[in-house]
Order: structure tokens, then C-alpha cells, then sequence
């Protein structure tokens, strides 16, 4: 039986690693707003030498959160791997590649500590083939290359032992540091920490406590520092937030119902094995969590683990369903290292009292459905040209307008359903002025091109944008890309 089922594991593997494989093979990877303009953060780091205290505004702008920014941490690494590869955005697909198989083997090795042998095997299993973590492995966002740090800070606060300031100093580095990627990682990991810290490890030690504390200031200290230096606008953002009611939706604040939705949502993306998990699932493990690990379990390193596991589970509850604008999936993404963790440690738990057919029939419920639809999705994915959400779709459209300009200076017009051409700005900066030596103006010269990608959900928006933007000049030609690219040549 132990057989059978290390053959699914390596079956899983191969499965997990081939799906994760598809954009560093086709070079064909998902290319819009959230990445345009991360990667212009970046290039304004690495080329134009311009240092930044802050990174991207929390939510855009859109979260109601004024003034309120992540962290520069995730800038800096694309910056970082942008210089490596001449600002090719291929990098960091690639590095987020190898960050996540590398998330995938210390999420072994952290089950393996807390549950043992099979625990860390079946911990690696479900993250190998789980549909949202193949998801985090082939996009580039910054909470997906936050994963490699969330593991870290798992480790910091279930692995190690805080009896000593340095075991403090690194857990509270390693919670505060999320803020680099999404301030509400950030602030569910240090109440996660700190829960953990007065209920399981009940730490009365103040080295332990300082080296806490420390820890946080020091990785909050660009946000400080930002703040002092600009009338302290991020203190004021976040007093504006508390004291004044939700301005991002129009629904009633404290709207625990929909938040819990999005808990359950969001953990029926973790397993593949149902399509839509019933809402009774969420609770179902987290319950058998607690009970296979309850108090009087003799592997005293198992059940601090898990009763870690499920104070993460309870901080995030008590963080976002009191909280007055909407969540998002993304702000939970400590949680899905937590339920992979969760499920591992059950697992063993079967497994320890030796009762393979419930464990067979689990793990053929988590591999099977890979084993039958991933081949598929690995081929149809991989032949995938994307539209114009896609670097290739837009790579040829750029290429499209070069080389019917034959060289001839030219105006660029782009319209873009989220209004921010922050993609296209990237593409024309790091791929057609290395390529072709020279950059289209903003405006409308003699020979201008406008490039429109159709909004799926409105595709007649762009007419306004051509009524009431550009008005004026003849046109020459028009094209329809392959892409779904809308290209106009005209003469003004």
C-alpha cells in the first residue's frame, strides 16, 4: 500500500512541476495593469536609479485605504532580477518559478518537523498539485512571490524555539516583512505571531518580546520613514480609515456574511479534489485539526504546530470580518500554506494509526483529478496565445505598427480598458526601443497609430475614447489583430 501511494506522490510531482513549467517554456505569461506597472516601479529602480521608501498604493488606490502604501521590498526584487536580464519580465517568471518549487520543498520540510515523515510528503503533495498554488506559480503579483516568505515566516514562528532575543527579532522580521507584498499579510501575520506567543508558547521572557518588537520596527522602518518625511500621511490614512465609514462600497460595513464567503471561497481553491468545496469543508478540517492535535497529545512539537496553524486561521478572522470594505482572496494567502499544513499534519495523523484505506482513498481523491485533467490543461495552456492579456499579443501588436511605420517617426495613442497604460508603456521602453532604436510619441503627429484593446464586458467602450479623446485625423488603414488588438492608422 505504501507503494501505490508513493507512486501517486511521484505522479503528483510530475503533474505539479509540468503545470507550474508552461509560461518558462511557451515564454508566453500574463502581462496588464498589476505588472506593467510594478515592472515600470522596478525599471525606475534599476535604470533610472530612483531609491524609494514605498512601493505600490494599497488596493491601487481602490481599497479605502488614502495614503496607505505597501512596502518597496517587491520592487527592489523585480528591480534586482530586471537587471539580470536587461528588464526582460521573463526574469521574474522564472524566479517566481523557482521560488515556488523552492516553497513547495521547505513546506516538506516544515510538515516533516511538526508531523513527521508522511505529514511533510503529504503536505508537498496537495501543494504540488493544489489548483491555487499552480495559480500563484504562473503570474507575476506580488502576493505570489510573497509565498517564499510566507513559508519563512511559518518556519520563524512553528520551527524554531523562542526562548533567545534572536528567536524574537526573526519571527518579528519575518511577520512585519509581508508588508513588502500586501500590508494585510503584514498585519495577520503579526497578530498570528503575537497570538502565538501569549497562548501556545506563553513567552514571559522580555528578550523574546523585544527581540519581537524590534524585529517589526525594523521592517516597518521605510514606511516610517516615508511617513516622517510627508507630513505623516500614512498615520493620517490609517486614522481617516478607522474613524470614518466605508467609502469603497456602497453595502452595509461589517459585512461579516460576505467576508466569511470569501474565507470559504477562497479555501475551495486549495484542494483539487471537488470541484467547489461544500461550505462545510473549511470547518470540517480545521475541526479535525484541533481533535487529532487536542490538548494531552503526546507529540508536544505536533500539536503547538497545529494549534499555531489554527491561531493564524483564528487571527484572520478576527483581522477581516470586523473589516469595513471588501476582502480580497489575496489577503488571505498566509492561509493557503496554513490549510495544505493543516491537511498534511491530518493526514499523518491516519497514517499513525495505521489505517491505509481511508489514506488511499484520500490520496486518490487528490491525484486522480490531476491525473485526468492535467495533461490537457498542460497542453491547451501551453499552446495558449493569450489575447491581449499576454506579453505575445502584445509584443506583436508593437511589432505590428514598427513595421508598418518602416522606420518613419510616429505618434502612439493607446486605449486600455483600465484606463492605465502602464503595460504598454513597459513593452514600448524595454522591448521596441532595444529593438527597433527609437519610441513613438504620446501625441498626434503627421502619421499617428492608435492601438485599442476591446474592454470582453463592453466592447463598444473604446467609441467614446475615439469621440472624445482623439476627435481628430483621417484614417489611413485599420487592422484587427489575432490578439483581438484593434489598430487604426491615421493622418492628422
Amino acid at each position: 500500500m505504501k507503494y501505490l501511494i508513493l507512486c501517486l506522490v511521484a505522479v503528483a510531482a510530475v503533474l505539479g512541476i509540468a503545470l507550474r513549467s508552461v509560461e518558462v517554456l511557451n515564454h508566453n505569461y500574463v502581462f496588464v495593469y498589476d505588472q506593467g506597472l510594478d515592472m515600470l516601479a522596478a525599471r525606475s529602480i534599476a535604470v533610472d536609479h530612483k531609491l524609494t521608501l514605498i512601493g505600490s498604493e494599497a488596493g491601487g488606490g481602490f481599497a479605502g485605504l488614502p495614503g496607505i502604501f505597501h512596502g518597496p521590498g517587491y520592487h527592489y526584487i523585480l528591480a534586482g532580477i530586471s537587471v539580470l536580464t536587461r528588464g526582460d519580465p521573463y526574469g521574474e517568471i522564472f524566479a517566481l518559478w523557482v521560488a515556488s518549487l523552492l516553497s513547495v520543498w521547505f513546506l516538506y520540510l516544515i510538515g516533516k518537523r511538526l508531523f513527521g515523515f508522511w505529514g511533510g510528503v503529504a503536505t508537498a503533495v496537495i501543494a504540488l498539485v493544489s489548483p491555487a498554488f499552480i495559480g500563484m506559480s504562473r503570474m507575476i503579483w506580488a502576493p505570489n512571490f510573497a509565498g517564499l516568505f510566507v513559508v519563512a515566516y511559518i518556519a520563524a514562528l512553528l520551527v524554531r524555539k523562542h526562548k533567545n532575543f534572536s528567536d524574537g527579532l526573526l519571527l518579528g522580521l519575518s511577520a512585519a516583512f509581508l508588508y513588502n507584498f500586501e500590508i494585510p499579510l503584514a498585519a495577520a501575520a503579526c497578530l498570528g505571531a503575537l497570538a502565538y506567543l501569549i497562548f501556545v508558547d506563553r513567552i514571559k521572557v522580555f528578550r523574546v518580546w523585544g527581540g519581537f518588537i524590534l524585529g517589526c520596527a525594523v521592517a516597518f522602518l521605510p514606511m516610517a520613514a516615508f511617513d516622517a518625511r510627508h507630513g505623516w500621511l500614512t498615520t493620517r490614512g490609517l486614522v481617516g480609515f478607522f474613524l470614518h465609514p466605508a467609502v469603497v462600497t456602497k453595502t452595509a460595513p461589517f459585512d461579516v456574511a460576505g467576508h466569511l464567503s470569501v474565507f470559504l471561497y477562497h479555501a475551495s481553491g486549495i484542494f483539487p479534489f471537488i470541484t467547489g468545496l461544500p461550505f462545510w469543508f473549511w470547518f470540517v478540517l480545521l475541526a479535525l485539526g484541533v481533535w487529532f492535535f487536542r490538548p494531552g497529545v503526546k507529540e508536544r512539537e505536533a500539536r503547538n504546530g497545529m494549534s499555531g496553524l489554527v491561531l493564524l486561521v483564528l487571527a484572520h478572522i478576527v483581522l477581516f470580518l470586523p473589516y469595513r470594505n471588501p476582502i480580497y482572496g489575496h489577503y488571505l494567502t498566509i492561509l493557503s500554506y496554513v490549510y495544505v499544513l493543516v491537511a498534511g499534519g491530518i493526514i499523518a495523523r491516519i497514517i499513525a494509526t495505521r489505517r491505509w484505506v481511508i489514506l488511499t482513498v484520500s490520496a486518490i481523491l487528490f491525484i486522480v483529478p490531476s491525473i485526468l485533467s492535467y495533461p490537457k490543461t498542460i497542453s491547451t495552456d501551453y499552446h495558449d496565445y493569450g489575447g491581449t492579456a499576454k506579453i505575445r499579443g502584445k509584443k506583436d501588436a508593437v511589432d505590428f505598427i514598427y513595421r508598418d511605420a518602416k522606420g518613419a517617426p510616429f505618434g502612439l495613442l493607446v486605449f486600455s480598458p483600465p484606463v492605465y497604460t502602464y503595460p504598454y508603456e513597459y513593452v514600448l521602453q524595454w522591448y521596441a526601443k532595444s529593438r527597433y532604436g527609437y519610441l513613438p510619441t504620446a501625441g498626434k503627429d503627421k502619421i499617428f497609430y492608435l492601438l485599442i484593446e476591446p474592454d470582453p464586458e463592453k466592447p463598444w467602450s473604446y467609441r467614446g475614447w475615439l469621440e472624445t479623446v482623439i476627435k481628430s485625423g483621417t484614417t489611413i488603414a485599420s487592422w484587427t489583430l489575432p490578439s483581438g488588438f484593434m489598430i487604426e492608422k491615421r493622418m492628422e
